[in-house]
């Protein structure tokens, strides 16, 4: 395996002029790692693309033979939006994502064949060894996640979100989700949180931009009891949405805005008696989307199957925008969700899933 070894030479890292920020980030990240590592070594970040001996970050070297250029472009096409190939080519060594954010993922996993760690969030909880050389031969990574959306979801209060941030991309989360506690309590809580602390929320908007990642907010935004003939009830919730979505940035395209996080109420009148409680609560949330659709068409919204609203609903369709978001927190923990040998995920857990899935698209699928 190829090494650098010389502790007076550079170690060149070559970007792309139309880099974006998130692929320079990459290279900044690599170079700031690196210079931790080696000594005596400088670090070059250049756009020059003809350089025989670089690390290449997000780009192809100009000088690459064009059949085996054409070659490794389309197995980049060939990965999920967050593929990466990590690939030596004589001395060079080419770090390539699908996307800009995959770049960095490849990076942070190049880092991590250097034996860089991060075990915890924040600059004290990471081990950057110190080594005598790099590789840059030899080297033949490819990965590609099999699962699209990998977050977590923090607590709006949470005063580590920062570190969290940085600490996603470095294992390779892409969204971050902000909740505010159930609402229904506190009708104005989650406008309030927004509203009061503008500039937090560009700071994480920002932190997040520079590494490609995405954002939502998840709130129990809606009360417990949905009727579908209450106007009443039905303006006084699309008056708190359209104040809500006033606030919420321009980068939020799926929302996750829940019903109480209590046991819900069926609704027994005369015009829904006969519906089930899923139902009513989709009849609902189908009017929601088309308020949201509104000020911003293309918009998302999830229904979440959860507690109440756990078995699936029978009689309502979903609109074309609605996804499900499968919840199961009744479910065993000590096995897997597929495990035949527990009875409960096996009678209570996975057929409801099932069933759920025949009713909503399972490609939009999220749990």
């Amino acid at each position: 395996m190829g090494m650098i070894r010389d502790k007076n030479t550079e170690i060149i890292l070559a970007v792309s002029e139309e880099s974006d920020q998130t692929e320079k980030f990459a290279a900044e990240e690599l170079a700031k790692y690196l210079s931790r590592m080696v000594d005596n070594k400088r670090i070059i970040i250049t756009t020059r693309r003809e350089t025989q001996k670089a690390i290449y970050v997000g780009i192809l070297p100009a000088n690459l033979d064009e059949s085996l250029a054409k070659s490794i472009s389309n197995e980049l096409e060939r990965l999920s939006d967050d593929g990466f190939i990590i690939r030596g080519i004589g001395e060079m060594l080419l770090i390539l994502g699908k996307t800009s954010r995959a770049t960095l993922f490849g990076v942070y996993h190049y880092l991590q064949l250097l034996g860089v760690r991060w075990y915890f969030p924040g600059e004290e909880n990471e081990y950057v060894p110190k080594r005598e050389n790099i590789v840059i031969e030899g080297l033949d990574v490819k990965e590609s996640p099999a699962f699209v959306k990998r977050g977590i979801v923090i607590d709006f209060d949470n005063t580590a979100i920062c570190d969290w941030i940085d600490f996603m991309a470095k294992v390779k989360l892409n969204t971050l989700a902000l909740h505010v506690q159930d609402i229904s309590i506190m009708p104005t809580r989650a406008v309030d949180q927004i509203k009061n602390r503008p500039e937090f929320l560009n700071q994480i908007l920002a932190l997040l931009a520079k590494r490609g990642l995405d954002f939502n907010l998840e709130i129990h935004f809606f009360r417990s009891k949905f009727c579908s003939v209450d106007q009443n009830e039905l303006e006084i919730s699309k008056k708190r949405l359209k104040e809500f979505l006033e606030l919420v940035p321009l980068e939020v395209k799926d929302f996750f805005l829940w019903p109480a996080d209590r046991p819900l109420i069926h609704c027994d009148c005369e015009q829904d008696r006969n519906l089930s409680l899923s139902d009513q609560v989709l009849i609902f949330t189908n009017r929601m989307l088309q308020v949201i659709r509104e000020a911003r068409p293309g918009a998302r919204l999830a229904f979440i199957q959860y507690f109440s609203t756990w078995q699936p609903p029978i009689n309502v369709k979903p609109l074309d925008g609605i996804f499900l978001e499968i919840a199961p927190i009744h479910q065993c923990f000590s096995h897997a969700i597929c495990d035949p040998v527990c009875d409960i995920n096996k009678n209570i857990v996975t057929p409801q899933i099932e069933e759920a899935l025949k009713i909503f698209n399972p490609k939009e699928a999220q749990v």
